[in-house]
């Protein structure tokens, strides 16, 4: 199994992660499964030695190249291993993947869907995160473009609520509901 979290910058991806680890480290109900857990920006700055703000200096182009071509890297990786992976995808990393490929890959899209009032007051003074430095409008207009992406995805969460143990336990252990 595959399983893809995206959503906007500062949408809580990261966080949904993080719990989502620390449920299945906990979980004692029933039969335990495998599970890798990665965060691509984490993945790119091991793999190149460098924070995402010095990847980014070579432009957004280059950065979403490198970015693509890790990212397939894990999704061929763990399509063809029996291994399960949640990945937490950059806020514009999933406009790079044609839904057609994820799909024959078998990846399960969750979005991570939260209000750009709420991403706007996360990210702010965010240093890790060069897109954030720009202007408000023009973040917003890089939400608004980036929504007819996310809304494609298999399963929708809130992110202004706090993730519950059921929605692990769902994903985690019946990844299809």
């Amino acid at each position: 199994m595959f399983v893809i979290v995206t959503g906007f910058m500062g949408a809580g991806k990261s966080t949904f992660l993080s719990l989502a680890e620390k449920f299945l480290k906990n979980y004692k109900g029933g039969p335990q499964l495998e599970w890798d857990f990665v965060d691509l920006d984490n993945y790119l700055e091991k793999s190149f030695q460098k924070s995402i703000p010095q990847l980014f200096k070579q432009g957004e182009d280059k950065f979403r190249e490198i970015e693509f071509e890790k990212l397939q890297e894990l999704i061929i990786l763990y399509s063809e291993s029996n291994k399960n992976l949640m990945l937490s995808l950059g806020g514009g990393g999933l406009h790079q993947l044609s839904f057609d490929f994820l799909h024959k890959k078998r990846a399960y899209l969750i979005w991570i869907e939260t209000p750009i009032e709420i991403c706007l007051e996360r990210i702010e003074n965010d240093s890790n995160r060069p897109l954030a430095c720009q202007n408000k409008n023009l973040i917003t207009d890089l939400y608004q473009k980036r929504i007819t992406w996310y809304q494609k995805a298999n399963k929708k969460i809130s992110g202004q609520i706090e993730f519950g143990q059921e929605i692990f336990k769902n994903i985690l252990l019946n990844p299809q509901s």
